[in-house]
């Protein structure tokens, strides 16, 4: 019989369009600052379990950045969505005319070098400061870089007291980052900590399902299934089972089934029974048609 599913998780309802002060003014949608993905947007973020509480604070923040949750700390590991939620709040923010500037931690730190090197302090904290929101990808970087943390810790200061927004992410909490300067500590753990933990079964296979509209791909609900069931470690090594999985049976010009997919991704993370010859031989023979 047909496995037992429940209905996918549903995706982020719309957020409203917040109401941007700039936009006030009659002011046209602003290009984010930095590296921003648009297709990286709430629509086409899957929410689940693992990932609700984030998905909500940044919710929040896309419609009144500033008010509540200042700063939001995200953490978890690599491939978990955490990039995408930046690109989300900067994207939504961007398209109400709202300063926003999205940049990793090396790139700040980049920055800050080249600005001490050309004498152009100045200018690095005008471009850092003189925003709505600042988005911080990967700020574990930091750790261990003394002038980078003051550089920062100044950062901080100034836009936080002027009320403008902060979003931060890791792949570990506040506490457990080493050198970390305790007064940095302090002021990330000052507005919401959330973490975004590996998506369960359901969610994964939901995430596929998003993936292959999104790119209209022709992909048989079981194969899902078995891609879900063999990566379970983040959303960006589950995507890309699939890719390889899809490419393999077109590229060798044969039919995409679980069995294939099984056998293709046998290599890629352990099964959720025994391998066993009988089992092996099962796959071997369910794919050639054979009894």
């Amino acid at each position: 019989p047909a496995p037992l599913y429940e209905p996918p998780p549903e995706k982020a309802a719309p957020v409203p369009a917040p109401v941007a002060h700039a936009a006030k003014n009659g002011a046209a949608a602003a290009q984010p600052i930095g590296p921003v993905n648009s297709k990286y947007t709430f629509d086409s973020f899957v929410v689940g379990k693992h990932n609700r509480m984030a998905v909500a604070a940044a919710d929040v923040i896309a419609r009144t950045p500033g008010e509540r949750f200042n700063p939001l700390f995200i953490y978890g590991g690599s491939g978990l969505g955490k990039t995408h939620l930046l690109n989300a709040i900067a994207n939504r923010l961007g398209e109400h005319g709202y300063r926003v500037l999205y940049c990793s931690a090396e790139q700040f730190t980049n920055d800050l070098v080249h600005a001490i090197r050309d004498r152009s302090t100045d200018a690095f904290r005008a471009k850092y400061r003189a925003i709505d929101v600042l988005l911080i990808d990967d700020v574990q970087f930091i750790v261990g870089k003394e002038s980078t943390q003051e550089e920062l810790f100044h950062t901080f200061n100034d836009l936080h007291a002027a009320g403008k927004q902060l979003v931060l992410t890791s792949d570990c909490p506040p506490r457990e980052l080493p050198s970390l300067e305790d007064r940095l500590r302090s002021r990330f753990e000052g507005g919401l900590l959330t973490d975004i933990v590996v998506p369960d079964f359901e969610t994964r296979v939901a995430i596929l399902q998003t993936k292959i509209e999104r790119q209209s791909l022709s992909v048989p609900y079981d194969v899902l299934m078995v891609v879900a069931d063999r990566i379970k470690s983040n959303v960006r090594e589950l995507e890309g089972a699939l890719n390889n999985v899809w490419l393999y049976a077109q590229t060798h010009g044969v039919p995409l089934t679980a069995a294939l997919a099984d056998s293709i991704l046998g290599s890629l993370g352990p099964r959720r029974t025994p391998c066993t010859p009988l089992r092996t031989i099962e796959h071997v023979a369910a794919y050639y048609g054979l009894t």
